[in-house]
């Protein structure tokens, strides 16, 4: 949590966004120096590349849990297999000057269209922790509404909100 109201601050004096998972993988100040001095992504990035994986290699999506920062996946991703490239969807209105979505639906059609832009046809895999499962939910059900296909949908401490179709590997015919 300290690294990231760190590097939060950082985002607000500079106004520069820093890639918490190119800091967390070398945490000394020295690095976080060069970092601010020239490794800054676009502030309006909020699709985080925590793994770039192997080519071919369906991508892993992870959704925004309660914090709505995609380094919370930074150590999960770090046990995943190498050749899987790994995505953290970040709410957007996180930095300076951004608009936070209105409601869920317009946001999750925003991350589908995200997702998209890395891979434009399915099918996806989308994975989200606690608060994030709802995103993992909505999401699912807005790609599928565009007419592709989710095979994964990983959902870690928690449950798909009522009201929203999700079949079950342990009941699904399939």
């Amino acid at each position: 949590l300290s690294v990231m109201s760190l590097l939060a601050t950082i985002e607000k004096r500079f106004d520069k966004t820093l890639n918490p998972v190119v800091f967390l993988r070398t945490p000394t100040l020295k690095h976080l120096a060069e970092m601010i001095k020239g490794e800054a992504v676009a502030t309006n990035s909020s699709l985080l590349r925590l793994s770039a994986g192997k080519p071919g290699v369906r991508p892993l999506f992870f959704t925004p849990g309660v914090t709505g920062r995609g380094s919370d996946y930074v150590h999960l991703v770090g046990e995943l297999d190498r050749s899987i490239g790994a995505y953290a969807i970040q709410i957007r209105g996180l930095r300076n000057r951004e608009t936070p979505h209105p409601n869920l639906e317009e946001a999750a059609q925003d991350y589908a269209n995200w997702m998209q832009e890395v891979q434009p046809k399915g099918p996806y895999a989308l994975a989200g922790f606690s608060a994030g499962c709802i995103l993992v939910a909505v999401i699912a059900k807005v790609l599928i509404e565009r007419g592709e296909r989710v095979d994964f949908a990983g959902l870690i401490d928690g449950i798909p909100p009522p009201g929203i179709e999700f079949p079950s590997a342990f009941t699904s015919a399939h």
